[in-house]
C-alpha cells in the first residue's frame, strides 16, 4: 500500500505581502520505503494542487508527472 503522509503537527504558514505560502512534511510511505525521503518539507498546498491537475491529465496522457516543489523528485504515472 501507498501512504500519502502529511503530518499536521508540521504544518507552518508563511505570510508577506505577495502571498501566503503552507509548509508541512509531505511525502510517500511505501513499506519501509519513504519517498522523497522521511520528514520531507516542502509547500504542502502548491504541490498538491499541481498533482490534482495532473491527476485530472491521467485520462488524456499516457504519462503524468508528479513533482515536488523543493528538490529534483518527481514519480510517475503511466
Amino acid at each position: 500500500m501507498i501512504n500519502l503522509i502529511i503530518t499536521s503537527d508540521t504544518i507552518r504558514v508563511s505570510k508577506s505581502k505577495i502571498s501566503t505560502q503552507v509548509f508541512s512534511e509531505i511525502y510517500f510511505q511505501i513499506g519501509d520505503i519513504c519517498f522523497p525521503d522521511e520528514k520531507w518539507d516542502d509547500f504542502t498546498v502548491i504541490i498538491l494542487n499541481w498533482w490534482l491537475k495532473e491527476a485530472h491529465k491521467i485520462q488524456q496522457k499516457n504519462i503524468v508527472h508528479f513533482i515536488f516543489m523543493d528538490g529534483p523528485f518527481y514519480f510517475e504515472f503511466f
